[in-house]
C-alpha cells in the first residue's frame, strides 16, 4: 500500500501550452468521421490520452489519464460559461449592433 503522503500528492499545474494541444487532442478525437460517435467513453479518452501525449513530449512526468480528464473539465466549464455570456450579449443586442460593439 503506498503511503498516504506518496498517494495523495497532486502534480504539478497544467500550463496553458499544454491546454491547446489538449482542446486540439479533444476536438480531433470528437470530430473523427471514421469513428463517429458509438464510441465507448473508455475508448474515447484513450484516444485523447494518447493524441495528448504525443503532442505534449517536454512535459516532465506525464499527465495521468485522471488529470488529463480533470482539466478537460475545468477547460469545458470555462467555454461554456463564455458561450453563456455571448448568448446573453447577443440577445440584447439593440437595433443595427453587433457583438463587437458590446464585447
Amino acid at each position: 500500500m503506498a503511503s498516504p503522503s506518496i498517494r495523495g500528492r497532486r502534480g504539478k499545474s497544467f500550463l496553458n501550452e499544454e491546454d491547446v494541444p489538449l482542446c486540439i487532442s479533444w476536438m480531433t478525437i470528437t470530430q473523427d468521421s471514421v469513428i463517429g460517435i458509438g464510441q465507448l467513453m473508455s475508448k474515447f479518452w484513450d484516444r485523447v490520452m494518447a493524441k495528448v501525449l504525443e503532442t505534449n513530449v517536454g512535459v516532465d512526468p506525464p499527465r495521468t489519464l485522471c488529470s488529463v480528464q480533470n482539466r478537460w473539465d475545468r477547460i469545458r466549464h470555462y467555454c461554456t460559461k463564455w458561450c453563456g455570456i455571448l448568448v446573453h450579449i447577443a440577445n440584447r443586442l439593440q437595433s443595427g449592433a453587433n457583438i463587437t460593439d458590446e464585447l
